[in-house]
């Protein structure tokens, strides 16, 4: 595990376009690449972002991301 882990890793929540839910980003943000997408990876979404939010945290207490960093350019907020 990289030794700045909370400091090198974030956690974005994005609004889903025409579903009205939202989904949990995990941002390299030494590389600038989405390392980990809740809806990229079990297409899992959420009612509110809050909730979003805190999964998206759970899953960066948990060690993740597991996924080698995916080069998915920053989108505007949409909501």
């Amino acid at each position: 595990m990289d030794s700045h882990w909370g400091e090198r890793f974030a956690v974005e929540v994005r609004l889903i376009p025409e579903s009205g839910l939202f989904g949990w980003e995990i941002w390299d943000t030494v590389r600038g690449e989405v390392a980990e997408s809740s809806w990229a990876r079990d297409w899992t979404a959420y009612e509110s972002r809050e909730a979003a939010f805190r999964a998206g945290q759970f899953q960066l207490t948990l060690g993740c991301p597991s996924l080698p960093a995916r080069n998915l350019q920053r989108t505007p907020e949409l909501g």
